[in-house]
């Protein structure tokens, strides 16, 4: 029985398959609405979703220090 529930000719199977896409698109629908009501409030959250959905990253190469030599390690000074 299994064997049959597991091809996914199988009416059961495509049934659950379909159910569960729409299920999955609704809820991603309610969330990015959901992000976008709220941007006013919460930028830091729309802005992390719109970036995760980007396909380049943007990475920090390799520093010269001032004498020409490549650092690997950050210093960062704050100030108070």
């Amino acid at each position: 029985m299994y064997k049959k529930y597991k091809d996914v000719t199988y009416p059961a199977y495509a049934q659950a398959q379909q159910q569960a896409k729409f299920l999955i698109k609704k809820a991603k629908k309610e969330f990015e609405s959901k992000l976008a009501k709220k941007i006013k409030e919460d930028k830091k959250s729309f802005f992390a979703y719109a970036r995760s959905k980007s396909r380049s990253k943007v990475k920090v190469g390799a520093i010269e220090d001032s004498q020409g030599e490549i650092t690997v390690k950050l210093k960062l000074k704050l100030k108070c």
